[in-house]
């Protein structure tokens, strides 16, 4: 019945986009299921582990070609957890590209992220952004993006620049969101299957700089990152380290391990006011991709 329900709904959705084509849509189904288990060492827990699968999604991708030879494209995300847990719609957004670049609209990236090459575990500069426009294109090695998201007077401006060539790259993003600047600006070298990559991130009050390290090699991936910030209250003076180790076994088949460690400043309180400790969490996911 499930499948019969899906079906439909992509049969009505080619049938309306047929009169702004030239050609039927390609319409992709694709996602994984992610299962963690899980625990951390905070009092609230007592070390009690947890499983969920707030990793799994399930996309449906359109793509079409218009009549003027550009491509229209569509997309739309469901993320979802166990049986019991919050499920919502992401990644919604469609577009038109061509030889001229990639204009979307809907849920947008964010270009003041173009820096961002050494993760975002500790802080973020501007995740993806809900009801935007956004521009992207490619030139030789250099890619650009801008990106503008109006919202009750909390607007988000954005531009970025990337660099690639030789195993090198260089990013950096600029921008305002909710009345306060942003930067980012970061290097990576790649080698065979290593990667090392830096950044540091300007966000108004505070200021924030990483590094990572990963390695890949076959069905095997590693990865060590760390973030610090640095602000003008002891609580943004925090810091965290991750872990990660992947391993691929085979038909969309993964199994992963997570280590987080995060160490606070002094007086950190977290939104409620309620002070947030030193903690160490984990867990371990076992996912298949289709």
């Amino acid at each position: 019945m499930k499948f019969t329900k899906t079906a439909a709904a992509l049969a009505l959705a080619g049938i309306a986009a047929a009169p702004l084509a030239q050609a039927e849509p390609v319409v992709t189904l694709s996602g994984s299921i992610g299962i963690n288990l899980g625990s951390d060492d905070s009092d609230a827990t007592d070390g009690k582990w947890t499983m969920s699968g707030d990793d799994s999604t399930l996309n449906i991708a359109a793509t079409d070609t218009l009549n003027n030879g550009l491509t229209g494209y569509g997309n739309y995300r469901l993320d979802s957890a166990l049986s019991g847990s919050s499920t919502g719609g992401d990644a919604i957004h469609i577009g038109v590209k061509g030889d001229f670049g990639d204009i979307r609209i809907g849920e947008v990236s964010n270009a003041i992220e173009y820096g961002q090459m050494a993760g975002d575990i500790l802080s973020d500069v501007g995740s993806d952004q809900n009801g935007g426009i956004s521009y992207t294109g490619s030139f030789g090695n250099v890619g650009v993006g801008l990106n503008f998201s109006p919202s009750q007077n909390q607007d988000t401006i954005g531009a970025g620049v990337k660099f690639n060539a030789a195993g090198f790259g260089i990013g950096i993003g600029v921008g305002d969101q909710n009345d306060a600047s942003r930067m980012s600006v970061g290097a990576s070298y790649g080698i065979g299957g290593a990667t090392v990559a830096l950044a540091f991130k300007d966000l108004d009050t505070y200021e924030s700089i990483g590094a990572k390290v990963s390695w890949s090699v076959g069905d095997i991936g590693l990865g060590l990152t760390f973030e610090a910030n640095q602000g003008d209250v002891a609580a943004q003076d925090d810091s965290k380290i991750r872990l990660d180790a992947s391993y691929g076994l085979g038909g969309g088949w993964a199994v992963s391990s997570r280590v987080n460690m995060l160490s606070v400043g002094d007086s950190a309180v977290d939104d409620t006011g309620a002070a947030v400790e030193d903690k160490t969490d984990y867990r371990v996911q076992v996912s298949k991709s289709f």
